[in-house]
C-alpha cells in the first residue's frame, strides 16, 4: 500500500480551506476536483441534495438522477472525513450498483473524460493505488472507500433486512423510492 505523502503546515491549512470552500460551492467541486461539468438542471438538483435534509426529485428518464447520487456520494466520500453515505435503491440491488458504478466511473475518468485534479490528487491519493479502495464487488454489499480520510459510499440490497442490519450511515439516498416497500 502506497503511503500518502506528509502535508506541510501550510499546505494543511490551504487544504482545509478548500475543502471548506467546496463544501459550500459544490457545484465548483465537481468541476474542480472531479473534472465534471454539469448541465444547468444538474446543477440546481445537485445544490438541492447537497444543501437539502430531505429531496424529492421528480424527473424524466435521461436526465442523470442516478449519475447525481453517485457524484454526491463520492464527492461527500472526498469532502466530509468519516462520513458513511448509504445508497439505497428499490427492491432489486441492481439499481444500487448502478449508483456505485457511475460513482467509480467518475473517480476513475471512465465514460465521462474526468481528469482528476491535483488538489485531490494529492490531498487524498491516486484513486487506483491504495488511498482509496476502488469498488468492492461483494454479493452482499458494493463499496468505494477513501482511506486517506475514513469516508465510505456503500449500497447493500434492500430485500435482504440481514444484509443491512447493523450498519449506520450519515447520509442515505433511496433511488427509485416508489419500489421501496414500507
Amino acid at each position: 500500500m502506497a503511503s500518502q505523502p506528509r502535508l506541510t503546515r501550510e499546505e494543511r491549512s490551504k487544504y482545509i480551506k478548500a475543502i471548506w470552500f467546496y463544501r459550500n460551492h459544490i457545484c465548483l467541486a465537481a468541476r474542480d476536483l472531479l473534472g465534471v461539468t454539469l448541465a444547468p438542471h444538474q446543477r440546481i438538483a445537485l445544490k438541492q441534495i447537497w444543501s437539502k435534509r430531505f429531496v424529492f426529485m421528480v424527473m424524466s428518464r435521461g436526465m442523470a438522477k442516478t449519475f447525481l447520487l453517485a457524484l454526491a456520494g463520492l464527492l461527500y466520500t472526498i469532502l466530509y472525513p468519516g462520513m458513511k453515505t448509504l445508497a439505497c435503491a428499490g427492491e432489486s440491488f441492481r439499481q444500487g450498483q448502478m449508483i456505485l458504478e457511475e460513482a467509480d466511473k467518475v473517480a476513475t475518468g471512465g465514460n465521462h473524460a474526468v481528469k482528476r485534479s491535483a488538489f485531490c490528487s494529492r490531498a487524498l491519493g491516486k484513486y487506483e493505488t491504495g488511498a482509496w479502495k476502488v469498488l468492492s464487488r461483494r454479493q452482499d454489499s458494493w463499496a468505494i472507500e477513501c482511506k486517506a480520510n475514513g469516508s465510505s459510499f456503500k449500497t447493500f440490497p434492500m430485500s435482504n433486512a440481514e444484509s443491512i442490519r447493523g450498519y449506520r450511515a450519515h447520509k442515505i439516498f433511496l433511488d427509485e423510492r416508489n419500489a421501496i416497500n414500507k
